[in-house]
């Protein structure tokens, strides 16, 4: 796999899993509206999403990696 194709695999998982979180709100919000309920996002998928939304925004930086000394 190139760099090219990693880059264009990796931007379309992202946009999938943005797209996969804001479906994942509605319906949540759409539960809480119907049932009263809230259902609070499990905190370890939380940090699972932030963590891969924080490092796919490290990586579109055209800034090049640095290296832990």
């Amino acid at each position: 796999m190139t760099e090219t194709e990693a880059r264009k695999a990796f931007n379309t998982a992202r946009s999938s899993l943005q797209a996969a979180l804001t479906q994942y709100d509605t319906a949540r919000d759409a539960l809480h509206r119907l049932t009263g309920e809230f259902s609070g996002t499990d905190q370890k998928l939380s940090l699972q999403f932030s963590s891969a939304l924080s490092a796919s925004a490290a990586a579109a930086s055209d800034a090049p990696a640095k290296a832990d000394c």
